[in-house]
Order: structure tokens, then C-alpha cells, then sequence
């Protein structure tokens, strides 16, 4: 047995802000998907709004009220206990811990469950070995750990393949919501261990604003303003901070018992899956020579790749490039001299080159202005006030009209 400090001052400060945080950010979210159209967008965002809300809004309570159950003292505000190095869990045990983790697994359920129902890809099968996970942890406490495990595999796969689908615009998004997904789990994998290792106990609330901030950062903040370049900084983004998240965890893994530490072992994908996929596509773009239309141009009725934009800051067109366009005559999409054939809006006179009009025609078929239909007897996209907070147009399909026009 070894006295450790169990909670400060600054711990149960910064718990709370964590728990304020969610109870701001699932109901958030939440509305979001009841303001949106689109089923998978939709379903995405009350899944994610679940999540925050029930596996860390209510669980963190519960995690919060715990420390106050277990048996201690108090020395200058710092509160400190007898713990047994060589267990897991031990005086952790009561029922508030209990409900912690019911509170995470059904949140984390529901996200996995609501995911696959968006994309279809699947077939629940996710969902289904989860739950099978779930049951093993009510058998046995000490198997929640694997569950957790399970659970960030399926959420970092699925969200690394959002990277590779989603056009280049909402790459830098994806690597952000990455990243704060993995902070979050090493955060997770503190809230008991720590305590083996002599680290301060409010290391893992701060871990976890960290992550909130990475998550949330995209909607609020125009990346492509905040990070200018066009190259391939998000596949260096997200392969150095992977490689920091990983060297943190083997150091983390060291300052444990060996019996305990091993475990650590199985965090490991997490990071290397998007550090091999950051490299995979860092050197797949610096070999391409010439951009080529992008599949995207093709209508299809499930556009995986774009369901990152609901977590995306919307770039609205402003007063200036609508009357650059009207003014000098090019094109409000690809922003090329329209010198042949164009297309003008019946309604607000914005001008349109040929091919952009054809392919917004065939897309979402509603002028970026006023939302007039280029073609009246198709059905056109809802109009603004109907898609408030939702994305603008996939970038690289602006960008493979421009390289159509050289």
C-alpha cells in the first residue's frame, strides 16, 4: 500500500469544467442533427451528441461524486489514500464507479450503434461486438478495460477513413477530431492508472479539455484560414502528433508496474493507424503530378466523404466576391474568367461558367447566392434558412473545375 494523492483543488476544478463542457456540447450537437435534413448527418450528430451527453456529461459525474467515497485524508486541501499499487481498481469500486461505466459503454453504444446506421457499410456488425464486449464487462468489471480498447479501434478506423474519403477541405477537419479522439483516450486510460505513477491526478481532466478543444476547434474556426498552406500539412499534422501521443504513452507505460503497464501495449493502434495512413498519403500526394477530377463529381446517393463537413465550420460567400463576380464577370465557384459559354442567375444576375453550372446543376441544383434552381423541374437543395450551420460545397470539386478551365 502506497499514500497517493487522490484529488487537489485544481483536480475537482478542472473536472467540472469538463463536465460543464459536455453538458453544453451534447445537447448542442444534439439540436444540431434535429435542425439538419440529411438522415446520415443527422443520425452522426445525435449519436456524437449522446455520447458527450450520457458517457461524459452524466458519467463524469458519477466519476466526480466517486472520489469523495473512498477513504482518505486531507492534508493542506489535498485529499489522499491508501492504494494498492499492484490492483486495478480496488477502492474504487462503489457504486458510483459502476455507473461510470455503465454511463460510458451505453453512450459509446449508442454513437458506434447510430454511426453504422449512417453509413450502412457495416451492417451493425460494429455494434453487435461491442455489445458482446459489454456483456463480458458486466460479468467481469476488470474486462472493461478491453471494451474501451474495442471502442477506440472502431472509432479511429472509422474516422481515419473519413480522412482518406473527404475531399482535401475537410481532411484538416478530420485530422483535428483525430487527434482529439486519441488525446481523449489516453486521457481515459489515466483516470485510474495514474495513480501508479506518481503524476498529478489533474492530468487527465486537463487531457481531456485538450481533446474537447481539437474536437470542437473546427467549429467554430475556419482551418483554411488558420492554417493557410494547400500542401499536405494535415498527413504532417496528424503523423507528428501521433508519434508525441505515442512516445507519452510509452513513457506513461514505464512509470507503471509491468503487470500493468503491458496493457498499455494495446493503445498502440490508436496511433499507429493514423501515423501509417499520414505517411501512405504524404507520399501518394507528393507524387501526383497534376490534379485529376475527383470522384466526387459523380452524383451518387451516399457521399461517405462529406460527413465530416457537419463538424466543420460553414464558409459563407461574402458581399465583396459576389460583386467581383457580377463586376468582372467570373465565375462565383471557380473564380476563372468566363470568356465562352456562362450561365447567369435569373434572380440575383450572379454569373456562372458552363461547366460549374452543370455540375451544381447535377449536385445540389440551387444558385450559392439566392438559392434559385438552375434547373426548375429538378428538385434543388433546401434553401439557407432551412440548412443554417450546414457546410459549403466540397472543395475539390471547385478545385476540379478549375483544372478542367487550364
Amino acid at each position: 500500500m502506497v499514500d497517493v494523492l487522490l484529488f487537489d483543488p485544481l483536480e475537482r476544478a478542472l473536472w467540472l469544467l469538463v463536465i460543464v463542457k459536455d453538458a453544453i456540447a451534447g445537447p448542442f450537437f444534439i439540436y444540431r442533427g434535429y435542425k439538419t435534413k440529411i438522415k446520415s448527418e443527422r443520425l452522426i450528430l445525435y449519436g456524437f451528441g449522446l455520447f458527450l451527453l450520457i458517457s461524459f456529461f452524466l458519467g463524469f459525474i458519477a466519476l466526480y461524486l466517486n472520489r469523495f467515497f473512498i477513504e482518505g485524508y486531507y492534508i493542506n486541501h489535498s485529499y489522499y489514500f491508501d492504494f494498492n499499487e499492484n490492483l486495478f481498481f480496488e477502492s474504487f469500486l462503489n457504486v458510483y464507479y459502476y455507473v461510470f461505466s455503465f454511463m460510458s459503454y451505453i453512450g459509446m453504444f449508442l454513437f458506434i450503434f447510430l454511426l453504422e446506421k449512417a453509413i450502412k457499410s457495416t451492417k451493425y456488425l460494429l455494434s453487435l461486438v461491442y455489445l458482446m464486449f459489454e456483456v463480458f464487462t458486466i460479468i467481469d468489471i476488470n474486462f472493461g478495460i478491453f471494451t474501451s480498447f474495442y471502442a477506440g479501434y472502431v472509432i479511429i478506423s472509422i474516422f481515419t477513413w473519413f480522412s482518406i474519403k473527404s475531399s482535401k477541405r475537410f481532411q484538416l477537419t478530420t485530422v483535428f477530431l483525430i487527434i482529439g479522439i486519441n488525446i481523449g483516450n489516453i486521457s481515459s486510460a489515466l483516470i485510474a492508472t495514474i495513480y501508479n505513477t506518481g503524476l498529478p491526478p489533474s492530468l487527465s481532466p486537463a487531457l481531456y479539455l485538450l481533446s474537447g478543444l481539437f474536437v470542437f476547434l473546427p467549429l467554430f474556426v475556419n482551418l483554411d484560414v488558420l492554417i493557410k498552406s494547400r500542401t499536405s500539412i494535415q498527413w504532417i499534422l496528424l503523423i507528428i502528433s501521433n508519434c508525441i501521443m505515442q512516445i507519452f504513452m510509452l513513457f506513461y507505460m514505464f512509470l507503471l508496474p509491468i503487470h500493468i503497464g503491458v496493457i498499455g501495449w494495446f493503445y498502440t493502434p490508436n496511433f499507429l493507424i493514423p501515423i501509417i495512413i499520414g505517411i501512405k498519403q504524404l507520399n501518394k500526394d507528393r507524387k501526383v503530378k497534376k490534379l485529376e477530377i475527383p470522384k466526387e463529381l459523380e452524383v451518387r446517393k451516399d457521399e461517405f466523404q462529406e460527413i465530416v463537413k457537419i463538424f466543420t465550420k460553414r464558409r459563407k460567400l461574402t458581399e465583396e466576391e459576389v460583386t467581383v463576380s457580377k463586376e468582372k464577370q467570373i465565375c462565383i465557384v471557380c473564380k476563372n474568367e468566363i470568356l465562352k459559354a456562362n450561365y447567369i442567375c435569373p434572380e440575383c444576375k450572379t454569373f456562372y461558367c458552363l461547366k460549374c453550372s452543370i455540375a451544381l446543376t447535377e449536385s445540389e441544383n440551387a444558385c450559392w447566392v439566392c438559392d434559385t434552381p438552375f434547373d426548375a423541374s429538378k428538385p434543388s437543395k433546401p434553401s439557407k434558412e432551412e440548412v443554417e450551420g450546414k457546410e459549403e460545397k466540397d472543395a475539390d470539386i471547385i478545385d476540379g473545375l478549375k483544372t478542367l478551365k487550364k
